[in-house]
Order: C-alpha cells, then sequence, then structure tokens
C-alpha cells in the first residue's frame, strides 16, 4: 500500500481490478463481509475476484459489469479507478490531477488538511504553509529535486564487468601527499551526500524567504507608522511636557 502512494498501478496487471479492490479495502477498514453487505453482490463472489478464499488465486473470476459496478458504488470510487485507468478516487480529484500532476492521496491529504484546520490546533495550518511555501518558492531552489534523490531516488551502479547492479561504485580520493586510492561508494553513502545537499538547500531556501519577507514588513511598518503618527507626536508632546515639570 504505501509503495502505490507513490507510484501508479501497473495497468498491464491482468488482476489490477483486484489488487485496487484489496487496497481500498484495507484503507477504509472494511471486511469482505461488510463490503458484500453494502454493495449486494455476494461475499463468495468477491472471494473469487480478489482471491480472499482457500483456492489458489490462479484462474480467479472476472468481475460481470452489473456486480462491478456495485462493488465500485459501495467503495466510493468510479470502475474505471479499479480497473487502473485513473488516478484518483473521485471524479472531482481526477481534475485536479489533470490540472496539478498531484497523486490522489496527496489531493487527499490536503483536502484533509484543509478540513482540519482551526479544530484546537494549528498543527494542520503549519503543514499546509510549509506546503505551500515550498510550492511558491520551488524556483528559487533545488531543494525539491534534492529531496526527490534523498527520499524517492532510484540509484544504481553498474559493475566494470557486466551490465548487472551491485549497489556501488568505485571512486577516487585523493589523500593529502596527492595519492589516489580507490574506494567504494555505497548506496548508503551517495544518500548521505544527497541529505547534505537537502540541509544545504534548506538553508538557502530560508535566505529567500527571509529576502521575501523584508519588503512586507517595511510595507507593514510604513503603514503602522502612517495610521498611527498623530498619536506618536502627541506621545512625543506628553514627554517633552512631564520633562519641563520634572525640571
Amino acid at each position: 500500500m504505501g509503495y502505490k502512494k507513490f507510484y501508479p498501478v501497473d495497468k498491464n496487471d491482468p488482476r489490477v481490478w483486484a489488487n485496487q479492490i484489496k487496497i481500498l479495502m484495507e484503507a477504509r477498514g472494511i471486511t469482505q463481509q461488510r463490503l458484500a453487505s453494502e454493495s449486494g453482490v455476494p461475499a463468495t463472489t468477491i472471494s473469487e475476484w480478489i482471491g480472499k478464499n482457500k483456492k489458489s488465486e490462479t484462474g480467479l473470476r472476472e468481475p460481470g459489469v452489473t456486480r462491478f459496478y456495485k462493488v465500485a458504488k459501495a467503495l466510493g470510487v468510479s470502475m474505471d479507478y479499479l480497473l487502473g485507468e485513473k488516478e484518483c478516487e473521485t471524479p472531482d480529484d481526477e481534475q485536479i490531477h489533470a490540472v496539478t500532476g498531484l497523486s490522489g492521496p496527496a489531493i487527499k491529504k490536503l483536502k484533509d488538511l484543509k478540513g482540519e484546520i482551526g479544530q484546537d490546533s494549528d498543527l494542520e495550518e503549519k503543514k499546509l504553509a510549509v506546503l505551500n511555501c515550498l510550492i511558491s518558492n520551488m524556483d528559487n531552489t533545488r531543494f525539491l529535486e534534492n529531496l526527490y534523490d534523498y527520499l524517492l531516488g532510484d540509484f544504481v551502479f553498474p559493475t566494470s564487468k557486466s551490465d548487472e547492479y551491485n549497489g556501488a561504485s568505485v571512486i577516487l580520493s585523493r589523500s593529502p601527499n596527492g595519492e589516489l586510492k580507490k574506494t567504494l561508494l555505497f548506496g548508503s553513502d551517495l544518500s548521505e551526500a544527497m541529505f547534505s545537499k537537502v540541509q544545504i538547500e534548506l538553508v538557502h531556501l530560508k535566505d529567500c524567504i527571509s529576502k521575501q519577507k523584508e519588503p512586507k514588513e517595511e510595507y507593514e511598518y510604513k503603514k503602522w507608522e502612517a495610521e498611527h503618527h498623530e498619536e506618536y507626536l502627541s506621545s512625543l508632546s506628553t514627554v517633552e511636557d512631564t520633562s519641563k515639570e520634572s525640571k
């Protein structure tokens, strides 16, 4: 299930609908009996579709259109989604996906954050603000690209003898006396290097945001100064009067 959150379903999988149904059942906490009750499709039929019975998963029955529609409706998704033809569970989210490229789970999470804002905590509001900030400033830094390399990047190192992947690559390092030494760079080392880049870009992004704040802070100060100018002058007069009286 975690894999599916980041990568599209395999449309070439002849049983893509079976996997989609199982994923949705797990995500919603729905048992096979409950799905059968809510859809009106016998539990034995659903078992034969998705392989959750004592028989082998080979040679599973393909669902008929009418019953397939009932199961999709009970799960709150379209038949196209179960067939892997759509990224998102609902047509509205599919439109958002078509325009923004966001995945179905990402769209759902953003909606959840928006709906939870103001409920006893500002945690959700902070999360949404950070996401907006990162997207708005993506052209000012390589933070997102480096973050991708660190979190989701798939790096392979071909050996010198074949095209097989062994997870390491030979690199050269120069010692203080000028001698070159051969060392192996492993995936874990590369991950640490990517993390360092993320940290560097995070500092750069902080600088970019700080510069954006400066004009806003200056504007807000000038606006405050204009609104409180008379009050400020009056306070100065009061201070002068008090000073004279003390003398």
